[in-house]
């Protein structure tokens, strides 16, 4: 039987600040990842600093409780709804 990824609960994980983001299945967790790997990667002519932090997004199943993980999506899903209202402004 083939293996189901959907059957885990998903998050993106953001190594450098280790941060964990819900995500509602794997898809979703993989495309954070990319679309935060592509807003941080090096550009050229854009001067890096020593200390500036190297991060990178990977998906992976998230290592809490079902609840733990109901209430990220939520909180999420505030984040971006407020993020999209200040866009209109």
């Amino acid at each position: 039987m083939p293996f189901n990824h959907n059957t885990l609960l998903w998050c993106c994980h953001v190594r450098g600040p280790d941060d964990l983001y819900a995500a509602k299945d794997y898809e979703e967790a993989r495309q954070m990842a990319d679309d935060l790997n592509f807003l941080f990667a090096p550009r050229k002519g854009v001067e890096r600093h020593e200390f500036d932090p190297i991060i990178i997004a990977a998906p992976m199943v998230w290592p809490g409780t079902r609840d733990e993980h109901a209430k990220d999506l939520i909180r999420l899903m505030g984040e971006r709804v407020r993020f999209a209202q200040r866009g209109r402004k």
